[in-house]
């Protein structure tokens, strides 16, 4: 299976329950890290802002009320049900006025330098070809336009790793008392496993064009935030 059709499944099935599982699974820390990610976009009143991989839009939650009316929240996400999902939490705390994109993130139907601000949380790790995903964010922002992106990686001190990793070992018993299935859950486990070092994420993203580019550990390195300047 590709993996945009596995991915696809994976949170097709997923979906219903999704944030209660991040809350359960990060123990509400997601929420606090997600806080500090929204502070380290930039984004200020006016801001044109694309959100990656958006699905159940808790960044753009987040980044709604500090772009105001003047500015704008497009959420891209290659699943649809997670998309309504996202729609349906923005329409009830009052955003209305937010696009929606059903669209591979490899593939962006966006026009060139449309958006002051890419942000993909949680997302970059499912994108099959990531180089492609993040040559797309630099292509769709506008000239000295913010790309940051928020994803697991791997601590940098010994024991939190072993910790960690017995931790997240939990991850599908637990996805299958809560969502009744645990095939999402271990395939969460192996794309962190898979996803490359922080300093390796760096060299992605200056490959893709980004300039300036820095990383911020979190949690010991459990989580870490990425930035670049087209």
């Amino acid at each position: 299976m590709e993996k945009n059709e596995l991915v696809k499944e994976v949170f097709d099935a997923v979906s219903p329950r999704y944030d209660l599982m991040n809350d359960i699974m990060s123990l509400g820390s997601h929420r606090f890290l997600k806080g500090i990610f929204r502070e380290s976009t930039g984004v200020h009143i006016g801001s044109r802002v694309l959100d990656v991989a958006g699905g159940t839009a808790d960044i753009s939650l987040l980044l709604a009320p500090v772009v105001g009316p003047s500015g704008s929240i497009t959420i891209l996400d290659i699943n649809e049900n997670m998309l309504l999902r996202g729609r349906d939490r923005l329409i009830d705390a009052g955003f209305a006025s937010v696009q929606y994109v059903l669209a591979d993130a490899e593939a962006m139907p966006i026009s060139n330098e449309t958006y002051d601000c890419v942000t993909v949380a949680f997302g970059i790790r499912n994108m099959s070809r990531m180089d492609v995903a993040l040559a797309e964010c630099w292509r769709v922002l506008r000239a000295g336009g913010r790309l940051s992106v928020l994803e697991f990686s791997h601590p940098e001190v010994d024991s939190l790793r072993v910790l960690f990793n017995i931790y997240r070992q939990m991850w599908p018993v637990i996805g299958q008392i809560v969502v009744g299935d645990s095939h999402p859950y271990r395939y969460l486990v192996e794309s962190i496993d898979r996803h490359p070092t922080a300093q390796a994420m760096d060299m992605f993203l200056e490959s893709a064009g980004f300039r300036a580019c820095v990383h911020h550990s979190l949690l010991g390195g459990i989580v870490t935030i990425h930035r670049g300047i087209k």
